[in-house]
């Protein structure tokens, strides 16, 4: 769930915020708030995390994005590059899968010491900033 997830990236020096859906995540873009890597649940309500990349990368936003996904097959990793993530992560997250990702993406592991992440997801009530 969005609060688990926010507590492990947390306990890799993320600084954090959440948005409640796709729809919430998209606005925030628009208005100028940046972030230095995006994990989103590609099943929210609203906006999909299918469409909300697809609007991003539209918007010419580069930002390395990961999808969270229900499961790790193949198909939801292939589903997640064919939309424009950068990554998936299949449901449960461990620590250490998330640690490996975020470093994937971001190309840096020094730039894992404090970046700031961005999670969107299903979770009502959990739109707040960390």
């Amino acid at each position: 769930n969005q609060l688990l997830l926010a507590e492990q990236l947390e306990q890799l020096g993320c600084i954090v915020t959440m948005a409640s859906d796709g729809a919430e995540a998209l606005q925030r873009w628009l208005r100028g708030e940046t972030y230095d890597v995006m994990l989103t649940d590609v099943n929210m309500p609203r906006m999909d995390g299918y469409e909300l990349v697809r609007q991003l990368r539209q918007q010419g936003i580069t930002v390395p994005i990961i999808g969270i996904t229900a499961n790790a097959l193949a198909e939801d990793e292939d589903r997640c590059r064919l939309a424009g993530m950068d990554a998936h992560l299949g449901k449960p997250v461990s620590l250490q899968g998330l640690r490996q990702v975020l470093e994937g993406v971001l190309l840096n592991k020094d730039r894992l010491e404090g970046p700031k992440v961005a999670i969107h997801s299903q979770q009502p009530g959990c739109s707040q900033a960390y």
